[in-house]
């Protein structure tokens, strides 16, 4: 049987806080809005006296400081990056037998949270409940399209090389730039990260998907890395992209003998009281 449950912003981070002592793991944020440190800290610990002895709560949280497999889901729309109702930050993560979804609901402003929801899951079941907490769009209708990039830009700091079709490169670069310009109903990305590993960060595999969500045409991938393609998925195809890459990473944590300590997250936010 799973559960779920409903945190207030504070809950969360107090039990983090209290368990852990690291910053929150990306790409969930939090802004508190108790002035004083000393009432923060008291409401921290009603919170822990109140929310300490729950087992459910310490699984979820051990599971997130020690995964086998996490992913850091994101999601904005360009044209209002300071609306938090149209931010997703999921933080979806697998250890063993157990996995999670830490959905962070949003607040009055991107920095802040309005809660957070933690669904259990089985781990296989992990990339279908992501792709599930996303908006419901169908399979972009075009076909592959090569991605090129010049530069870096703030927004797409993912891309790191460049697509090159020899014969038809003005062709190419022209399709890749309309496509790029065009706005999207909702961009996003995903990254699943290798939690842990014996060989430290050299052995830590990570992967990135960029989805674009075209209107009046449906949803596409871009798998980051040398010359990127964007494909048209449905969200079978998209669970599918995501299980490959997590599969991969478990073959690696089983085949490699990865018993090590876990790799520390390396993308938190600071919590502010």
């Amino acid at each position: 049987m799973t559960e779920t449950v409903k945190l207030t912003d504070h809950e969360f981070v107090a039990l983090w806080d209290r368990y852990t002592g690291r910053y929150l793991p990306e790409p969930l944020t939090f802004l508190g809005r108790i002035p004083l440190q000393e009432d923060y800290e008291r409401h921290a610990r009603d919170i822990w006296e109140r929310l300490g002895g729950d087992s459910f709560l310490a699984k979820v949280i051990r599971t997130i400081e020690v995964p086998d497999v996490y992913l850091v889901v994101q999601g904005w729309y360009d044209k209002e990056m300071d609306n938090p109702d149209k931010r997703i930050r999921i933080h979806a993560v697998r250890a063993g037998a157990s996995a999670f979804l830490i959905t962070q609901l949003p607040g009055e402003t991107i920095f802040h949270s309005g809660g957070f929801v933690i669904t259990e899951c089985q781990p296989r079941g992990l990339a279908a409940e992501v792709v599930a907490a996303l908006p419901e769009v169908g399979a972009g209708q075009r076909g592959p399209i090569p991605i090129v990039v010049e530069t870096t830009r703030a927004a797409d700091s993912y891309w790191q090389s460049r697509s090159l079709v020899e014969d038809d490169a003005d062709a190419t670069e022209e399709r890749s730039k309309e496509f790029l310009d065009a706005p999207a109903a909702r961009t996003g990305s995903i990254t699943i990260h290798q939690g842990k590993s014996k060989f430290g960060r050299r052995g830590i595999l990570e992967r990135v998907l960029i989805w674009r969500d075209m209107p009046d045409d449906g949803r596409y991938v871009i798998p980051v890395g040398d010359n990127p393609v964007a494909v048209g998925v449905s969200a079978k195809r998209f669970v599918l992209m995501i299980d490959e890459v997590i599969d991969e990473i478990v073959k690696r944590l089983e085949t490699h003998w990865e018993t090590g300590d876990s790799e520390p997250l390396m993308y938190r936010h600071r919590t502010f009281g």
